[in-house]
């Protein structure tokens, strides 16, 4: 891709219009060489000669993210000094929880702790309990108390929200991480491109679209009451249970 610029930039009004212009170009070409060159290397790492296990092209596009220079201010801070940002944001969660959700998943792979993941050229078998999720099914659970009592049967929950795991699991495997942000889409994304069921324990004062955008990535959202960490039902503590429960 060649982008050749030749505006004459006054100081007036219309050289403002042509330098914004100019900003654009230099922004839009930036963006698709980066996409090109994701593309051509999401290509190579789907080509039927490399042996080995395949990978899905959510996984393809993780990492080498490209390493931008702030030029501005880099010549603030005099010569030899100069500032770079590297863009996570250009991860396809758009985030770098990416790269930590992806090795620590293929790490319990590669130990037993999962199953292996299923081989992503083959379609996944549709089943009712992937196909007919209702975001009522986990948000009707009974919250915990916030004294570290249940406020209703000890476990029902917690056995809800792993019934609804197994029968989504393509492998047999269940990730559980209780979290607030975005690593919760960067686990739920993996495990729906490689088989396995993700339960996601998050607090109730997260924004129904985070809660939303996790039902639409088959993950099962356990939510809890917002509560301080020493809380033991605190989002962070239940993770952990409702893992040993498994």
């Amino acid at each position: 891709l060649g982008i050749i610029v030749d505006l004459p930039m006054s100081r007036t009004s219309s050289g403002a219009v042509q330098k914004t212009a100019l900003a654009a170009a230099i922004a839009s070409s930036f963006i698709i060489i980066s996409l090109r060159r994701r593309w051509r290397r999401l290509e190579h790492n789907s080509e039927p000669s490399q042996r080995g296990p395949s990978i899905s092209s959510y996984e393809a596009l993780i990492g080498s993210t490209p390493l931008v220079k702030l030029t501005k201010l880099s010549g603030l801070l005099g010569k030899g000094r100069e500032i770079y940002v590297k863009m996570e944001c250009m991860n396809p969660g758009g985030t770098g929880k990416d790269r930590a959700a992806l090795r620590m998943i293929q790490d319990a792979e590669r130990c037993g702790a999962l199953p292996p993941p299923l081989d992503p050229s083959i379609p996944l078998q549709q089943s009712r309990a992937t196909t007919t999720y209702d975001d009522n099914d986990t948000s009707s659970h009974k919250d915990e108390g916030e004294n570290g009592e249940d406020s209703s049967k000890p476990n029902v929950a917690i056995d809800e929200s792993i019934s609804l795991a197994i029968a989504r699991s393509q492998t047999g495997g269940i990730v559980v991480e209780g979290t607030s942000g975005s690593t919760g889409i960067s686990i739920a994304s993996l495990c729906a491109v490689r088989g396995h069921a993700a339960i996601v324990v998050m607090p109730d004062d997260q924004a129904k679209e985070k809660r939303a955008l996790l039902n639409c990535l088959g993950a099962v959202v356990h939510v809890v009451p917002n509560a301080a960490i020493s809380n033991p039902n605190q989002y962070v503590n239940v993770a952990p249970r409702i893992a040993d429960r498994i």
